[in-house]
């Protein structure tokens, strides 16, 4: 009887002490279990400015939760200078001219330069996809330099593209981007000025270069100009015309390389005029005697001829222009008139008034120089 009861009161002893601790341990699994969830819910957030609770009835879960919180903190802290830096660049990029945009292949963040150009509010960008600011025909070639980008494979890409703004109009700009760390993933930070007033103007002067350049095709003088040495950097037409050589022939070289002026009277050199001009910088005139010799044999054309010095906005000489007409037709028919006004029709000997004519200047030439002169 009495081991009988001693087995009872040991098995009851083990029950007993196998309750208290399924309790201890079914406790220290809900405290895990709280544990666990605070983490996650921390974790969760993203924010890690909360706290795990502490078990002050358990030593080692306190720890935990004490390293938890520790790291928690760190987090926190850094968070905290990373959420200053971006602060900082945001304000820095706001108050930049240029255009910011932040983005992979979204906008993550765009300054008041980008919702100026782009007509919206800066805030209505982010979150759109970045091709789709972009004007189709230009969007494989960003799209492409994007995505380089983002390998790593290149940066600091200088490009020109189309934007579209919110109401559909076209905008210019200049873009060039590299590659940086923003909010814990690898991003672009693209920026880029508004040109659209400069390509305005570039289509302008490429028109107006157009028109003078047909203008100047067009002219019936022949026109040459030149740089500050003399060389050739320009020939119209009438201009290839009248020297007889081509702009292969021409250009890059000195003008009395190509031709050689002489006067018509007496076949005396003239000089090269735009030699001349820029030496002297003023206007040369060739007169009306001027004989147009190509070099390379052609015929010879008489010309008028004047060059003059061609200046920059600040005063610096920049080259030469020279302008020739023919006037070999001119020339022609003045020959005859004066021919006609100075000849009898019939015996086409001089006449009367020619004949005084060169009496007196014999005369004068013989009082002012001692000239001697016979009549026969």
């Amino acid at each position: 009887p009495y081991i009988g009861a001693g087995l009872a009161g040991l098995a009851l002893a083990m029950i007993a002490g196998c309750l208290i601790f399924w309790r201890a341990l079914q406790r220290y699994r809900n405290r895990v279990s709280q544990l666990r969830k605070e983490i996650v819910q921390v974790a969760a957030d993203q924010t890690f400015d909360r706290r795990v609770a502490g078990f002050a009835d358990n030593a080692e879960l306190n720890e935990v939760g004490d390293c938890f919180n520790q790291l928690f903190e760190a987090l926190h802290t850094r968070d905290v200078l990373a959420k200053k830096r971006e602060d900082l660049f945001k304000d820095l990029a706001n108050t930049m001219p240029e255009v910011v945009l932040v983005h992979d292949e979204k906008v993550l963040f765009a300054n008041r330069e980008a919702g100026r150009l782009l007509g919206v509010e800066p805030e209505e960008l982010v979150g759109a996809d970045v091709i789709d600011l972009i004007r189709p025909a230009y969007r494989r070639r960003a799209s492409a330099i994007i995505q380089q980008q983002l390998e790593g494979k290149t940066g600091g890409v200088r490009y020109e593209l189309q934007l579209i703004d919110g109401e559909e109009r076209t905008r210019w700009a200049e873009a060039t981007g590299m590659r940086m760390r923003y909010r814990g993933r690898t991003v672009i930070v693209t920026i880029a000025r508004d040109v659209t007033y400069r390509k305005s103007v570039e289509a302008t002067l490429s028109r107006g270069r157009d028109q003078a350049q047909i203008t100047l095709e067009s002219l019936s003088e022949g026109l040459i100009t030149t740089d500050t040495s003399g060389d050739i950097d320009y020939m119209n037409a009438a201009a290839v015309t009248l020297t007889g050589a081509s702009l292969d022939q021409a250009i890059g070289k000195p003008f009395g390389e190509i031709v050689k002026l002489v006067d018509e009277g007496d076949n005396r050199d003239l000089g090269d005029p735009v030699r001349r001009t820029l030496a002297m910088r003023k206007r040369v005139s060739m007169g009306r005697r001027a004989l147009l010799m190509p070099i390379n044999g052609g015929a010879e054309v008489s010309i008028e001829a004047t060059a003059s010095p061609v200046f920059k906005p600040d005063g610096e000489l920049s080259g030469a222009v020279l302008i020739m007409r023919d006037v070999g037709e001119l020339r022609g028919l003045t020959r005859e008139m004066s021919y006609q006004a100075s000849h009898d029709a019939l015996t086409g000997l001089v006449n009367r008034r020619e004949f005084e004519r060169q009496v007196d200047a014999a005369l004068a030439g013989a009082q002012a120089e001692s000239e001697h002169h016979v009549l026969c």
